[in-house]
């Protein structure tokens, strides 16, 4: 029988910070019911492990994690299968540009480190010497008013540390991992390591794109940005109706 596998984006695809319940009851349902009938569930998302561990709060038994927008790949109870980490040096260069900018967060040993932060679940760090010595850092999220900034600080990113980094924009976000990492080749590996048969993706944003291309089967939200729809396959108002349309596959 094939293996089946769907993949999902946490912020604003599964999990919802400005609803009530965060996280849907239907698409509780729908993921319990694909998994009990040999389903694959996991998360892909620019959150770092224990980013979507806070945010779920235990209601969802994921198979795989891909973390940091590709930069740290874990199984269903956490063991690191794969890493691809950022040099010190650019982490520096960001750390100076981020404090010149509304937000930034440093993504290091799979939580999230900030010299402003907004969560509980954020750590204040003055300066990186405050975090631990001999720390992975594996991405680093700068934030910006608008995303044409956004897009035009990775642009500038990816064209100065070509071979390094690998910077994308997530709306008014820019995230830079490293240059080999990408939510869609974690995606690739991911469907290999498992052996999946048929490997479906969700998600809202832009920083989604390349695990939507990556996927056999894609889906996106009446609310993703045009192109982020044009990359999809289909256009669903939940994962709950995601899932419903892989029931049918294979």
């Amino acid at each position: 029988m094939p293996k089946i596998a769907l993949a999902s984006d946490c912020d604003d695809t599964l999990y919802f910070r400005n609803r009530q319940p965060r996280i849907q009851p239907g698409d509780l349902r729908a993921i319990a019911d694909f998994r009990r009938k040999g389903g694959i569930f996991g998360i892909c998302t620019g959150r770092p492990y224990y980013g979507v561990l806070e945010a779920v709060e235990n209601l969802v038994d994921f198979d795989f994690h891909i973390c940091t927008s590709g930069a740290h790949l874990l199984d269903k109870n956490g063991n690191v299968l794969e890493k691809h980490l950022l040099p010190s040096d650019l982490v520096k260069k960001l750390w100076e540009l981020g404090k010149t900018t509304s937000f930034m967060v440093v993504h290091a040993n799979g939580r999230l480190y900030s010299p402003r932060p907004t969560s509980s679940f954020q750590i204040f760090t003055r300066t990186l010497e405050d975090i631990p010595p001999g720390s992975e850092f594996f991405g680093v999220s700068v934030y910006t008013e608008t995303p044409e900034k956004a897009a035009a600080m990775a642009a500038s990113v990816n064209a100065e540390w070509q071979g390094c980094a690998n910077a994308f924009h997530n709306q008014i976000c820019m995230d830079v991992v490293a240059h080999d990492a990408s939510k869609g080749t974690a995606l690739l590996q991911m469907k290999k390591n498992m052996g999946i048969s048929l490997m479906a993706a969700i998600g809202d944003s832009y920083n989604d794109l390349s695990m939507l291309q990556a996927a056999d089967i894609s889906f996106a939200f009446p609310y993703s940005p045009a192109e982020v729809q044009s990359s999809a396959a289909y256009i669903v108002p939940t994962v709950e109706a995601a899932l419903e349309i892989l029931q049918h596959q294979g």
